[in-house]
């Protein structure tokens, strides 16, 4: 059972707190207008569902900035603060996002005495060449922003029940689960919380394998943004998150998109098949995914494949020839088996091709 005299101390800013940081409201919501690509939703004045699973569809799409679709460039900075294992103040620093696109991004990470920097282009990640790794509490930063619920790591379906609480004196809309059972002498899970204000798509409080609590709503192109998080794992601060700038791009920063040429290759990247001389033309090819826990214990390498592309295109793997870790070998066979190609032709002929695949793993260059 989760003690929440515990969870909105009055005394830490990212605490809940119903007065002078949220939740808010028609008249003190910051509105960031900014085009946006095709229909949109304004959530911001949209009016929760009762109905549990179109409540739990409507909350996980108003917050955050993780739709690709239907918003336009942007430019993100914040500060941040991190926190070591004893729950102590850590590095302080700074993140820049420059974003166009799921394959059009930048991202600068400053910190005393280093930087950390990224591009994704539709051909892959790129980073200067022998950049170290980041750190744990900062690889979870962009995604809190991006995706609150997958910072968290939130379940897909809706928990079972949903219903208004009061928690500190806030009243919420709060889908719930129930602990799992837990045999004699063990103490069982807590339950997974996920709340809202009353009526209203707006996430304040997000609990399931990290707690994730959330302060000065804003709306940006019609989605939800927290300005201030904490993100706190087994009771102990992680990360505290303050957006101090969110606003459309302009034609200028839209250059900072694009890798310099010394820039190298990083993460899960697979190169294209071939038969012979001949690369096969590729129809989806989803990027392969590094695992998070594998990052953590810097584990990388390359994984090679034997696959066949079939008549219709669609790809089957044969055997592992080679990885350096199984958890490298599931994520890179997992990517691979979603692949379609144009079929190989033989006399005119679509006909069925074994071939190898390689996929890289890689923490830097």
């Amino acid at each position: 059972m989760r003690v929440f005299s515990l969870l909105f101390p009055a005394a830490v800013c990212m605490g809940l707190s119903a007065t002078a940081q949220g939740p808010a409201s028609p008249t003190n919501m910051q509105i960031a207008p900014a085009p946006a690509a095709g229909p949109v939703v304004a959530y911001e004045s949209a009016v929760l569902p009762k109905d549990r699973e179109a409540a739990w569809a409507m909350l996980r799409a108003a917050n955050g900035l993780h739709s690709d679709a239907d918003m336009a460039p942007w430019y993100l900075h914040v500060k941040y603060q991190t926190y070591d294992a004893s729950g102590q103040k850590g590095v302080a620093g700074t993140l820049e996002y420059v974003w166009a696109g799921k394959d059009a991004w930048h991202v600068t990470y400053s910190e005393p005495g280093r930087t950390w920097t990224r591009w994704r282009t539709v051909q892959g990640l790129y980073a200067p060449a022998g950049q170290e790794d980041l750190g744990y509490p900062e690889r979870l930063l962009m995604e809190t922003i991006r995706d609150p619920f997958a910072a968290v790591q939130a379940p897909a379906n809706p928990p079972a029940f949903f219903g208004n609480e009061t928690l500190e004196s806030v009243k919420l809309a709060c889908f719930t689960s129930r602990p799992a059972s837990a045999p004699s002498g063990f103490v069982a899970p807590p339950a997974a919380r996920f709340c809202a204000e009353q009526n209203r798509p707006i996430l304040r409080l997000a609990q399931a394998e990290y707690d994730l609590y959330l302060n000065k709503m804003m709306a940006f192109q019609h989605r939800i943004i927290a300005q201030q998080d904490r993100l706190v794992d087994g009771g102990s601060p992680v990360l505290d998150i303050d957006v101090d700038t969110l606003r459309s791009l302009t034609g200028e920063e839209l250059k900072a998109l694009t890798p310099p040429a010394n820039a190298v290759q990083v993460g899960g990247v697979a190169e294209a098949p071939r038969v012979g001389t001949i690369m096969l033309h590729s129809l989806k090819r989803p990027e392969p995914e590094y695992p998070r826990e594998l990052k953590m214990r810097r584990v990388q390498g390359s994984v090679r494949l034997a696959v066949q592309v079939e008549v219709d295109g669609t790809t089957t793997v044969l055997r592992v020839l080679h990885s350096p870790d199984p958890g490298l070998t599931r994520a890179a066979e997992d990517a691979v088996k979603k692949w379609v190609y144009a079929p190989y032709l033989k006399d005119g002929k679509p006909t069925a091709v074994s071939t190898t695949v390689t996929v890289h793993f890689s923490l830097g260059g």
